[in-house]
């Protein structure tokens, strides 16, 4: 398994993109979809985008690729938690919690990025809807730190 894989600490970038492809196309279609909403200048009203152009783009960019690119980096994370906690309890404590404290601070990884998804979100419409210098760099600068 672990040649074919790798390691549990370890996803090859490939594998973390083939894993998020149904996200990706599900996000494609939430906004090409209008956000389930039959009338796409209404879905565009409700967001606070002035056309529905402007909607459809931003939508297409944040299901597109923030998200994806987030979900993506996610993994990573993910796995090298659990294995911090696999080499840290591995001689002292029983499985169970390893198990727990392993549970948990993934769980806790798994918090992060989504708040990190949702902060990036709101910042991105802030840009789209009311630009402002400080919300670009804002916007620019928390989406750069996911990839240091």
């Amino acid at each position: 398994v672990e040649a074919s894989i790798g390691k549990e600490d370890y996803l090859p970038l490939n594998s973390c993109i083939a894993a998020n492809l149904p996200m990706i196309l599900g996000g494609f279609t939430i906004a090409l979809g209008c956000n389930g909403r039959a009338d796409c200048e209404l879905s565009a009203s409700y967001l606070g985008y002035a056309s529905v152009t402007e909607y459809m783009l931003g939508n297409l960019f944040v299901c597109g690729v923030q998200i994806p690119l987030t979900w993506i980096l996610m993994f990573p994370l993910m796995l090298r938690s659990t294995s911090l906690v696999t080499r840290a309890m591995s001689s002292e404590s029983s499985g169970t919690w390893q198990t727990l404290v392993g549970a948990s601070l993934t769980g806790l990884v798994l918090a992060a990025c989504m708040f990190s998804i949702n902060f990036q979100y709101i910042l991105f419409l802030l840009v789209v809807i009311n630009y402002s210098a400080l919300c670009l760099g804002a916007y620019v600068s928390c989406f750069a730190i996911e990839f240091l």
